[in-house]
């Protein structure tokens, strides 16, 4: 906040002060001005490693305002760093001292923010305390729409409710807002605030015109003044109806061509519209909170879950609206869906997910006439409850449904069913017709996930040109949606795709850039772990066990104790790659009992592929593992791949151990014995798989 000419003392509050954690803190000027007064309190005071988070912290939460460093570096009589961090967010009521040399008004962070507010005329402190309410900075067509008085009037009454005698027309805001900014009360920026947004930046750039923000501590300073003036409901009702509006706007059309630039709305407008639902849970609306988990939740999807997956738990936990409509029983499906997280806990939300989906009866049980996510929710219970049939009869349905985007998805999850169930006759074709009929729609996000799941069945084939070919257009549709949860796992992908054809060292720097990808704030959580087993892959490609070793601990650590089903995939092909890790360094003995605990994983939930990798793995021991002092059991390995292809429904060609086994193995049999031994296990099924593979680690 600038003052007048004949005020030069008065400190400006610079953005370009502000810390955001992308580089050492000692970059930044704040962090500097900090060391140097909290070394004029507290002699010998440096910024190092101990404490450089905290006082990074501190310097951000004070928006690099010179004055307000200042005032705060004193407390470090008393307080430590970290301690003061934890206290700046009542920072008006703690800096109450200040720099002897400034004037008295000068000398709280309050009197700064409220000498300037002073200075404001009638329309300007409307605005500015109304603007407040934006956490996200605000659009000039969100300001004009949400802090006129004629929007705020319109809002429902609210016993007791006083309003401000200030008046703020939509014609004021513009003026307003321009003398906000020439003030520095207000800034405007198309600045990304984000990692990845700089693309998006430029994409919005003309659209929907520049953002207007408060830093956060004059923001805290207007929500007080906000409250004072008695408008805060009214206020939060007029927010919560624009952003209502705008999610449900936008909900249909990220399913279209004009995919991107939505969900570059979204994004823009992500901190808004969570302050919005927030507020309509605050409130107990739970009419207002399921129509926005109605309108958000394919965009949460979309991004990996992330904060909409709390957010979905706090209002399903509202009572349900009375009389329910359509669409809050829609939202109710999809409220219960986000609210297993994004590892899929059905588990923890059974019951209310079931209560749900029976709740849609009373509009019908054409899922087309539904929006698309509900129709994805029974699906996905029925596998989670082992009624595989019931599931597969439900995607039938969705292939020939009007909706263009659910058709697509059910031809690309009758494929991904049927994967999990070996069933892959047909399958392929499947997913060639959800690719096209997502290309047909411009829709990026499920265009990338069926060109990911397309890879599968291309390297099953050993077809790496074609899986490479899949992947790299994948990442090109995710990184133009900027912000995709799995892309972190597509590049591991590819990276390890790559090594399989020996490209080595352009494997280790994609497989470089997904580690860093999988860490970034915006990758989904637990995609981490996936790299990591795809990192122990390409250790296996490079010879080194022992780094092998290190990557499949580090995944079974961190998944330790967590028993949700989705996990015994991971579990039983980090245990299965670890196994024959240490049978290359020589322990026959571990790696047989990691076995036979990838087996148990694989016993605990029914996925083909994964049992199927673990399978192959028993077939490398059978051939290398030497117990009686004389050459592995080859008819035992062919065995053992023949029940992996039945199994998984193939032979997998790209696999990093069957091949080999498979030569080995024909090389001590011959062509016809190994063939024999390999076809008399094409009828077995995963049960009798798993105990087939248990008995051969006794032999």
């Amino acid at each position: 906040m600038s003052g007048s000419n004949s005020e030069p003392d008065i400190p400006e509050i610079s953005t370009d002060q502000r810390v955001d954690g992308s580089a050492s803190p000692r970059a930044y000027p704040a962090v500097c001005l900090f060391e140097d007064r909290a070394a004029s309190v507290l002699p010998g005071f440096t910024v190092d490693a101990g404490n450089a988070e905290p006082v990074a912290r501190i310097c951000r939460v004070l928006d690099g305002m010179p004055l307000a460093i200042e005032l705060a570096a004193p407390w470090l009589r008393v307080l430590s760093p970290a301690q003061l961090a934890e206290r700046l967010d009542d920072r008006f009521a703690l800096l109450t001292g200040g720099s002897r040399a400034a004037q008295p008004r000068h000398r709280t962070l309050r009197a700064v923010v409220d000498w300037s507010w002073q200075l404001l005329s009638e329309p300007e402190r409307a605005l500015g305390r109304r603007l407040a309410i934006f956490p996200g900075g605000a659009t000039l067509a969100a300001a004009e729409q949400v802090c006129a008085d004629l929007a705020l009037k319109e809002g429902p009454p609210m016993t007791g409710q006083t309003f401000s005698a200030d008046v703020l027309t939509r014609a004021d805001v513009l003026p307003a807002l321009s003398g906000l900014v020439g003030k520095s009360i207000v800034t405007m920026t198309d600045t990304p605030q984000m990692p990845r947004e700089v693309e998006r930046a430029a994409r919005r750039e003309g659209s929907g015109g520049p953002r207007y923000r408060m830093l956060e501590t004059v923001r805290a300073y207007g929500l007080e003044r906000l409250a004072e003036a008695g408008e805060e409901a009214l206020l939060r009702d007029s927010f919560a109806g624009y952003y209502l509006d705008l999610a449900e706007t936008a909900d249909p059309l990220l399913r279209s061509g004009d995919q991107i630039r939505w969900f570059d709305e979204l994004i823009a407008e992500q901190d808004n519209a969570h302050a919005a639902l927030r507020w309509a849970i605050a409130k107990r609306d739970s009419m207002t909170a399921l129509l926005f988990i109605r309108a958000l939740g394919y965009y949460w999807v979309q991004l990996g879950h992330g904060e909409g997956d709390v957010l979905a738990r706090e209002v399903l936990a509202l009572p349900s609206p009375n009389p329910p409509t359509q669409r809050t029983a829609e939202a109710r499906v999809i409220c219960a869906l986000l609210a297993a997280g994004w590892s899929y806990d059905l588990e923890a939300i059974k019951a209310p997910l079931t209560e749900a989906i029976a709740g849609l009866a009373e509009w019908g049980d054409d899922y087309g006439a539904f929006h698309p996510l509900v129709a994805l929710a029974e699906p996905l219970l029925l596998q989670f409850l082992g009624e595989h049939e019931r599931a597969k009869d439900h995607f039938e349905r969705y292939v020939a449904v009007r909706d263009p985007w659910l058709r697509a998805m059910g031809w690309l999850y009758r494929a991904q069913h049927a994967s999990e169930l070996g069933r892959l006759d047909g399958a392929e074709a499947d997913l060639q017709v959800a690719v096209d009929g997502f290309r047909a729609l411009g829709e990026k996000w499920g265009t990338a996930i069926a060109l990911t799941v397309l890879s599968d069945y291309t390297e099953l084939r050993g077809d790496h040109a074609a899986s490479i070919a899949a992947l790299e257009e994948s990442l090109a549709l995710g990184r133009e949606l900027s912000a995709w949860g799995d892309l972190s796992y597509v590049e591991a992908r590819l990276a390890v795709t790559r090594a399989r054809t020996g490209d080595l060292a352009r494997a280790r720097a994609e497989l470089n850039r997904a580690i860093l990808s999988a860490a970034e704030p915006g990758a989904k959580a637990g995609v981490d772990r996936w790299v990591a087993l795809m990192r122990a892959d390409l250790a296996w490609l490079e010879g080194d066990f022992a780094a092998v070793a290190r990557c499949c601990s580090d995944v079974l650590a961190a998944i330790e104790g967590n028993r949700m089903v989705w996990w015994e995939s991971l579990r039983a092909r980090a245990r299965a790659r670890l196994a024959l890790a240490v049978l290359a360094q020589g322990d026959a003995q571990g790696s047989r009992d990691l076995l036979a605990a990838a087996l148990d994983s694989a016993a605990a939930w029914t996925e083909h592929p994964a049992l199927a990798v673990v399978i192959d793995a028993c077939a490398c021991y059978a051939l290398r593992h030497d117990q009686v002092g004389e050459s592995g059991d080859a008819e035992l390995a062919a065995r053992l791949l023949g029940a992996a292809h039945a199994v998984r429904g193939a032979f997998d060609e790209s696999s990093l151990d069957a091949p080999s086994a498979r030569g080995a193995a024909r090389d001590m049999l011959g062509i016809a014995s190994f063939d024999a031994a390999y076809a008399s296990m094409s009828d077995l099924g995963y049960e009798t798989a798993i105990a087939f593979a248990s008995k051969s680690l006794e032999e």
